[in-house]
């Protein structure tokens, strides 16, 4: 299906998505201002100083990690798929590229939903809380419920 060639520049492209979207969301959404007026609301003084510090010193790690977790993830689910194939007897007819390849491909259902995200908070008319950028996810059965009911 897919050479070696193109998996490895679709998972590139996917990462590169990965971290636009987060950079979009730190930007677009002005994710630093909402952290900082969350952190008033909990914080005085210098603890407050302190944590803005932490905040900022720390800002680039999000960048650093995303590779990472998109790796873990990607391999995770390969891993259950084979376990799958092998419970079906497959594992013999497909080879473990093949469950990767599907793997990364699938992997644009969880972008497409992120894109989403950060284009209606940010055609949004009311006003972006931390929890809704934290918990709203589109195409997801999450919206059709209140958050604090779930969350006792």
């Amino acid at each position: 299906m897919f050479n070696s060639f193109k998996r490895n520049t679709l998972y590139i492209l996917i990462l590169l998505i990965y971290v636009t979207i987060v950079l979009c969301i730190k930007k677009i959404l002005l994710l630093d201002d909402i952290i900082i007026t969350e952190l008033k609301s909990h914080l005085r003084g210098i603890d407050l100083v302190n944590a803005i510090q932490q905040y900022y010193k720390f800002s680039w790690v999000d960048y650093v990690v995303i590779p990472f977790l998109v790796t873990l993830k990607v391999l995770l689910v390969s891993v259950c798929l084979m376990t799958g194939a092998f419970f079906y007897k497959l594992k013999e007819m497909i080879r473990c590229v093949k469950f990767l390849t599907v793997t990364v491909i699938a992997e644009f259902t969880y972008l497409i939903s992120d894109i989403l995200k950060v284009f209606i908070l940010a055609n949004s008319q009311s006003t972006i809380i931390l929890r809704n950028i934290k918990y709203y996810s589109p195409l997801s059965i999450l919206n059709f419920y209140d958050i604090e009911y779930l969350q006792e």
